[in-house]
C-alpha cells in the first residue's frame, strides 16, 4: 500500500516557560511540496505528569491523557483528521512522526506509543492506517545509503547465558530464536551468533559488524543498574552478552557505543530485543545512544518486555520486513498483532527513525540492471551470461551506480574507477566488487587507490593533445591499442590512464615493466617542467608501485657520499613444501643481495643454497660489496631481509663471526651494525595498504620518543611463569603508542610462541622488536640489563645499541650473543628483482 503523506509534529519547549511547549506540524506529501501548518500550544505541567504516573497500569487511560495533552488545540487534531481522511480516500497510509526536541526532557520520558485519538479513543500506533514512529536525531551526521535486497547483510546475535538464573535473568531458547530469524530473513546474507560454536560475545559481535552490515538483530537481556554519585542516583543500562564459555558478560551501553564508533559503516537498522533498551526514564538509553552514533532506525524496548510477547512481535516484524515492508509499517503490523493477542505490553516496542520513506534496502532496479547488462555485454563480450549477472550484481551493490550515466562511460575500468572514488566509504561493497573482478580475471594489476592517486596528481597537467599522442604511442603495449579520445585534454588523459592501467606486464628490452609505469617515467623525463610541482610525489608513486609489482625501479641520482647499506634477502624456494625449521641447514633458500641505494641490480642473482651455505657466502658478499665502494661511500650497516620463520635464527651473528677471531678478542677489520627486517611485513604491506598508516605512525613515534619514556612505549615479556599470549596481544593492540616489544622469557623450545608474538607485532604495525633467541640465565634479570641500556640512548639508536651489546658479549652467557633486533623502517624499502612469473 502506498504512503499518502507524512505528518510530522515537532514539539519544542518555550524559552523560560517550564511545562509549556510549541507544537509545529508539517504535512509532507509523498508527491508534492511540504506544507507547514499553524503552530499550536501544548502544556505538560507537573500535575499532568503526576496524573500520567498514576495511571501507568491502565494503558487506555494513559493514552487518552497523552492524546488530550498533545491535541489540546483543535487545529492540530483537525490537521490529523484531515490527513487521515485524505489518506483513506486514496487507499493509502499516513505516516505520523513525533519529533521531540532534545531539550524537552519531560516529554521524552512519556510512553508515546500508547497515545489515543481524543475522540475515537483508538490507539494511533495500532491504527491500521497510521505508521507511528519517533523522529531520531543524530549528532554523527552520517549519510543514509541503502543497498539492494540481494546484497543486504544482517547480523543476528542471540545471547542466552548458561548462568542466567544466577544473574536473576529468565532463560530462553536461543537456538529457537536463531532459527526463527534465519527462516524469516532468508535471502539475506546472514551472520549468526549465539550457537555454542559462535557465542554472542562482545568481540564476536564487533568482528561481525566490522565489514559493514545493514541490519543488526540483537536479542539479549537488558537491565538497569543504579549507582550513587554524591547525593544523586545515576541509572545506567547494561546488556547481557556472553563470554567465550557461554556465561553472562554484562556490557554497558557506553562500552557498546565505543565499539560501534570504530566502524566505518554502521547498520541501517538495529532491532534490540532487550528489556529497558529504550527506557524513557534514563537520558542515556541504548536506543538514544545508538541514534546519536548515527544508526538511522532503531527498534527498542521501553521497559521489561515479556518473552511471551516477543514470540508474537518478533516473527510478525521479521515477516513484514521479508515482504519488503518499510520498517515503520513492519513495526505497526507487529504491534497490532501483539494487541490482538492481548499482550499487556504491546506498546513496549518503540521505533526511532530518521529514514523518511522507512526503506531499509533499495528496490531492485530492474530497468537499470537490464541497461547495465547490455552495456557490459558490449564492453566485455567474452563473458558468459551467468558471469554478466554476477558482475552486474556486484556493480549494483555500489550505492552510487544509479547516479552514473552508464552509456556515456568509455569502459568497465572507468566505471569501476568512478565507483571507487564516489563510494570510498563503502569498503565492503568495493571489496566484493574487487573480488568479483578478480574471479572473472578483470582486476587490473594497478590498484584503484594507486590509479586514483595518480589521476589526482595529474589533474592539471599542462600538456597538449599532440604531447599525449606521443606519450601514448611510446608506452602502449601493442600497436593495436588505439589512443582514447576525450572531450578535452584532461578527459583524454584520464581515459589514457584507465586504458594503460588495464595492461599486463610486458617485456621492455631485457626488463619487465608495466605500460603505465613507463608513461609516468616518460612524463618525468620528457615533461619535467610541466610536472615540476608534483615531480617528487610522482617519483614516490612510481617507486612504490614498481616495488609492489616487483619491477626494476627507476634509478635515482644519489649524492656521492650517501652511506650505503648491504641488504641480504633470504626467501624460501617457490614450491618448497614441509620445510623443517628445526633443521635450518636443510632449508633451501634463494640468496639475493643489494648494495643500496647505489645499484638496483642484485650482487647475487637467485642463488639456491642451504642455510649453512648462505652463512659462508656472506664473506664473499661483503668483499664484493667492499670493492664497489669508495672511502667516501662507507657501508653504513647490513640488513637481513627474512621470512618470519627465519627471524629467530642467529643471522645477526654472521658479521661478528666473519669480522672477529675465533677466540674473543678485539674485532679484526670493519664490523658492521646488523639489522634484521621482516620480508613478511613488506609482502603484507604490498598486499594490504591497511597496515601501512599504523606502521608509519608508530615508526614516527619511535624515531622521536625520549629515552626516559621508553617504558610507556614498550611491551615487556620477561617472566616465563606468567606470560600469556592473549594478554600480550591485548597490550599490543589497545594502544597506538606502543612501538617496541622486548621479550626474554621464551627459549627455543617455545619457538611457536616466538612466531606468534612476532606475527602479532608485525600485523599491527609495530616497527621494532628486541628479543633473546634463547633464555639466558634469569630472563627477568636479562630484561633488566637490556632496559638499563635502553635508558642511555634514544630508541631511534637501537641498531647501534644492539650492535654494541653484541660486541660486548665475552661468552655465550652474555645476552649480547643471543640478542636479535627486528627493525622495520617503512620509509626505506629495498629494490626488488624483476618479476618474471605467470603473468608474462
Amino acid at each position: 500500500m502506498q504512503i499518502y503523506a507524512t505528518l510530522t509534529i515537532r514539539v519544542m519547549p518555550k524559552a523560560q516557560d517550564p511545562g509549556n511547549y510549541l507544537a509545529l506540524p508539517m504535512v509532507q506529501p509523498a508527491n508534492g511540496l511540504d506544507r507547514e501548518l499553524p503552530a499550536t500550544d501544548m502544556r505538560c505541567s507537573s500535575d499532568q505528569q503526576q496524573a500520567l504516573r498514576a495511571c501507568q497500569l491502565d494503558v487506555k487511560a494513559y493514552g487518552l491523557l497523552l492524546g488530550q495533552m498533545l491535541f489540546a488545540e483543535s487545529s492540530l487534531l483537525k490537521a490529523l483528521d484531515e490527513s487521515m481522511a485524505a489518506a483513506e480516500s486514496q487507499n493509502a497510509l499516513l505516516r505520523l512522526s513525533l519529533q521531540l526536541d532534545q531539550a524537552a526532557t519531560d516529554l521524552h520520558a512519556l510512553r508515546w506509543e500508547t497515545i489515543c485519538h481524543p475522540v475515537t479513543r483508538r490507539h494511533l500506533a495500532c491504527d491500521g492506517r497510521i505508521l507511528f514512529s519517533r523522529f531520531l536525531s543524530s549528532a554523527a551526521g552520517r549519510n543514509i545509503s541503502l543497498r539492494t535486497r540481494s546484497v543486504t547483510k544482517a547480523v543476528v546475535a542471540v545471547a542466552d547465558p548458561h548462568d542466567a538464573k544466577a544473574w536473576g535473568l529468565a532463560p530462553f531458547d536461543a537456538l529457537a530464536e536463531l532459527q526463527c530469524a534465519r527462516a524469516s530473513l532468508a535471502g539475506l546474507d546472514l551472520a549468526l551468533l549465539g550457537e555454542s560454536a559462535r557465542p554472542a560475545t562482545r568481540k564476536a559481535l564487533l568482528a561481525s559488524l566490522q565489514p559493514g552490515v545493514d541490519i543488526l538483530y540483537l536479542m539479549a537481556h537488558g537491565m538497569l543498574a543504579s549507582s550513587e554519585t554524591g547525593v544523586t542516583t545515576q541509572r545506567s543500562f547494561y546488556l547481557y552478552l556472553t563470554d567465550a564459555k557461554g556465561n553472562a558478560c554484562p556490557v554497558s551501553a557506553e562500552d557498546l557505543i565505543h565499539d560501534l564508533a570504530q566502524l566505518t559503516n554502521l547498520p541501517r537498522l538495529a532491532i534490540l530485543l532487550s528489556c529497558e533498551s529504550a527506557n524513557p526514564e534514563i537520558p542515556a538509553s541504548l536506543a538514544r545512544l545508538l541514534g546519536e552514533a548515527g544508526i538511522p532506525a532503531i527498534v527498542a524496548m521501553q521497559g521489561a518486555f515479556a518473552i511471551a510477547t516477543s514470540r508474537v512481535f518478533v516473527p510478525a516484524l521479521l515477516a513484514a520486513l521479508a515482504q519488503n515492508r518499510p520498517i515503520d509499517q513492519a513495526v505497526a503490523l507487529a504491534r497490532s498483532q501483539t494487541l490482538t493477542a492481548e499482550c499487556h505490553d504491546w506498546w513496549m516496542p518503540a521505533l526511532f527513525s530518521r529514514i523518511r520513506d522507512g526503506r531499509i534496502w533499495q528496490e531492485e532496479p530492474h530497468a537499470l540492471r537490464s541497461q547495465l547488462k547490455r552495456w557490459l555485454h558490449q564492453k566485455q563480450n567474452r563473458l558468459h551470461p551467468e558471469e554478466l549477472e554476477v558482475l552486474a550484481t556486484a556493480l549494483l551493490a555500489c550505492p552510487s551506480l544509479p547516479q552514473l550515466p552508464i552509456t556515456e562511460i568509455a569502459d568497465l575500468m572507468s566505471l569501476c574507477l568512478e565507483l571507487h572514488i564516489l563510494d570510498a566509504a563503502h569498503g565492503s561493497e568495493l571489496a566484493q566488487l574487487d573480488a568479483t573482478l578478480r574471479d572473472l580475471g578483470l582486476l587490473p594489476l594497478l590498484s584503484w587507490s594507486e590509479l586514483i592517486e595518480l589521476q589526482q596528481m595529474l589533474t592539471d597537467l599542462p600538456c597538449s593533445e599532440h604531447d599525449l599522442d606521443d606519450l601514448y604511442v611510446k608506452c602502449r603495449p601493442a600497436r593495436t591499442w588505439p589512443k582514447p579520445q576525450g572531450q578535452h585534454v584532461g578527459d583524454t588523459l584520464r581515459l589514457m590512464l584507465c586504458r594503460l592501467a588495464t595492461a599486463a606486464l610486458v617485456k621492455r628490452q631485457t626488463q619487465v615493466q608495466h605500460p603505465l609505469i613507463d608513461f609516468v617515467r616518460k612524463l618525468l623525463e620528457e615533461f619535467s617542467q610541466q610536472v615540476a610541482s608534483v615531480a617528487l610525489t610522482l617519483e614516490e608513486w612510481e617507486q612504490k608501485v614498481s616495488r609492489r609489482l616487483k619491477l626494476t625501479p627507476r634509478l635515482k641520482a644519489e649524492p656521492d657520499n650517501a652511506p650505503l647499506v648491504l641488504v641480504i634477502q633470504l626467501s624460501f624456494v617457490p614450491g618448497t613444501a614441509d620445510v623443517d625449521l628445526t633443521q635450518p641447514n636443510a632449508i633451501q633458500l634463494f640468496l639475493d643481495a643489494w648494495l643500496f641505494p647505489a645499484i638496483a641490480q642484485p650482487l647475487v642473482q637467485s642463488q639456491a643454497c642451504t642455510l649453512e651455505e648462505a652463512a659462508t657466502h656472506f664473506t664473499a658478499l661483503a668483499e664484493q660489496a667492499r670493492k664497489q665502494t669508495s672511502n667516501t661511500q662507507p657501508i653504513q650497516h647490513i640488513e637481513f631481509l627474512l621470512p618470519l620463520e627465519l627471524i629467530p635464527y642467529a643471522f645477526d651473528q654472521w658479521p661478528i663471526l666473519t669480522g672477529m677471531r675465533r677466540q674473543r678478542s678485539q674485532p679484526v677489520g670493519r664490523v658492521y651494525p646488523v639489522v634484521t627486517r621482516s620480508l613478511d611485513r613488506l609482502l603484507l604491506a604490498a598486499q594490504s595498504q591497511a597496515i601501512v598508516p599504523n606502521w608509519c605512525q608508530r615508526w614516527q613515534q619511535l624515531c622521536t620518543i625520549q629515552a626516559a619514556a621508553y617504558e610507556q612505549a614498550m611491551v615487556l615479556v620477561a617472566d616465563p611463569s606468567s606470560y600469556s599470549l592473549d594478554g600480550i596481544d591485548g597490550d599490543l593492540r589497545k594502544s597506538n603508542t606502543k612501538v617496541l616489544l622486548l621479550f626474554t622469557a621464551l627459549s627455543s623450545a617455545e619457538y611457536e610462541d616466538q612466531l606468534d608474538l612476532l606475527d602479532t607485532a608485525i600485523d599491527i604495525g609495530l616497527p621494532s622488536i628486541l628479543f633473546t633467541r634463547d633464555r639466558i640465565g634469569n630472563p627477568v634479570e636479562t630484561a633488566q640489563s637490556i632496559c638499563a641500556v635502553l635508558t642511555k640512548q634514544l630508541l631511534a639508536n637501537l641498531p647501534r645499541l644492539a650492535h654494541e651489546q653484541r660486541l660486548a658479549a665475552s661468552d655465550e652467557a652474555h645476552h649480547g650473543r643471543h640478542l636479535t633486533l627486528l627493525w622495520d623502517d617503512p620509509d626505506r624499502l629495498p629494490p626488488l628483482m624483476v618479476y618474471d612469473n605467470e603473468q608474462l
